[in-house]
């Protein structure tokens, strides 16, 4: 049986690309290890679309 360490989800906010209106807007992002990703459930401020397949541009954080 194989241990898998449980890294922490870290949460904070950064610039995402919506694939509905094309402009980059600010979004939480949360990061598993290293993939960062957008949090589900999120909508555009601009139009109103989606975020969950927005890809994500910036994530500022400390290395």
């Amino acid at each position: 049986m194989k241990l898998l360490n449980a890294m922490p989800v870290v949460e904070s906010t950064g610039a995402v690309h919506c694939p509905i209106c094309t402009r980059t807007v600010e979004a939480r992002i949360i990061t598993r290890s290293r993939r960062a990703e957008v949090k589900p459930g999120q909508k555009c401020p601009r139009c109103g679309s989606s975020l969950d397949a927005a890809a994500v541009l910036r994530f500022d954080r400390a290395a």
